[in-house]
């Protein structure tokens, strides 16, 4: 079961498929979230064909609050400022 909040759970559903037992926890538990422009990096030996379940190393799990923790109140300034110059 996914929250609610999520944008993309497909995303995150892959991101724990992909990653090895070593390193999945540094991704947000399947009960957690993984937010819109998150981001995961992952490092495999082998070829994409070669890729499968659990056998990617995650590298590291980036958020946008950790970028920059007020891009949400930017973000809601410049949808309020589109809605107002477009009405």
């Amino acid at each position: 079961m996914r929250p609610d909040d999520c944008h993309n759970p497909g995303l995150h559903d892959l991101a724990l498929a992909l990653a090895d037992t070593k390193s999945c926890n540094r991704l947000p538990p399947a009960e957690g979230k993984f937010p819109t422009e998150a981001m995961a990096a992952f490092c495999f030996d082998g070829t994409w064909q070669e890729l499968r379940s659990n056998g990617a190393t995650v590298l590291s799990f980036t958020s946008p609050k950790e970028i920059a923790p007020d891009c949400a109140l930017i973000h809601r300034k410049i949808s309020s400022w589109e809605l107002w110059r477009s009405g």
